[in-house]
Parts: structure tokens; C-alpha cells; sequence
């Protein structure tokens, strides 16, 4: 949770957390791994329609390959406040994650 300053005082509002927790699967303490956080049922549309399309222009990157930089791309945007322009920065930033001769 995180407070805020309104003029006359202090108030707390709930923002969301922008990290993924880091969670043990024993009692939910942290630890130095990450949990692996699901997409919304649209974002997961999307997910798969950037993938669909990377792999359709570069047919010699494997699959996994491809399907990781779109999740890691899906990751580093995924808090992002517009979500208009979120399947093309999306590609893109996947784009730049596939190795330079795909």
C-alpha cells in the first residue's frame, strides 16, 4: 500500500504493484525467484496473435524462442496505462529480443 499527500493531510490509497511478488511456496516469503504471473484472458489473446504473427515472418527462429521474447515483451509492458498500442510495442520490443538474423 502506498500513502498519498492530499492538502490537508495524509491518506492511504491502494495503487497496484507494478513488480511481480517473489513468493516461496512454503509460507510465501520471498525468495530470489519469481513467480511466473498469468495474463488477463484479452492480454492472452494478444500474447498469442504476436506470437502467430512473429512466426509467420521468421519461420527459421524456433517456437519456444519466439514464444519467450513475446512473454518477456508481454512482462516489460504489461502495467502499461494505454492499452491501445500494446500489441504493436508488443511485437516490437519481441522483435528486438530474437536474435539480429531472424
Amino acid at each position: 500500500m502506498t500513502t498519498a499527500c492530499t492538502g490537508s493531510g495524509r491518506q492511504k490509497i491502494d495503487f497496484p504493484d507494478r513488480r511481480p511478488r517473489r513468493e516461496n511456496e512454503e509460507g510465501g516469503k520471498a525468495t530470489g525467484r519469481l513467480r511466473r504471473v498469468t495474463a488477463d484472458p484479452e492480454d492472452a489473446v494478444t500474447i498469442r496473435a504476436v506470437a502467430e504473427r512473429l512466426m509467420k515472418a521468421h519461420p527459421q527462429v524456433d517456437a519456444g524462442l519466439v514464444h519467450s521474447s513475446v512473454q518477456t515483451a508481454y512482462e516489460e509492458l504489461r502495467y502499461a496505462r494505454v492499452r491501445t498500442y500494446l500489441p504493436v510495442l508488443m511485437e516490437r520490443r519481441a522483435q528486438d529480443l530474437l536474435p539480429p538474423d531472424a
